[in-house]
């Protein structure tokens, strides 16, 4: 496998990642991320899914 292609393949899965994380997301507190003033609402699932964000987020850093 080339360089090219290893790349390919880690920012196909990357984004894969990333949209699996952010679709589980509630749909409020998804919106909220637009809106610097409103924190969303506590929520089991969402307690559930920011620490998979953000592991990925540091993954990819």
């Amino acid at each position: 496998m080339t360089q090219q292609q290893w790349n390919a393949d880690a920012f196909l899965m990357y984004t894969q990642r990333y949209e699996d994380i952010t679709n589980a997301f509630p749909e409020d507190a998804f919106f909220c991320r637009l809106d610097r003033d409103r924190l969303p609402p506590s929520s089991a699932e969402l307690t559930r899914y920011i620490p998979r964000y953000l592991n990925l987020v540091a993954e990819i850093y």
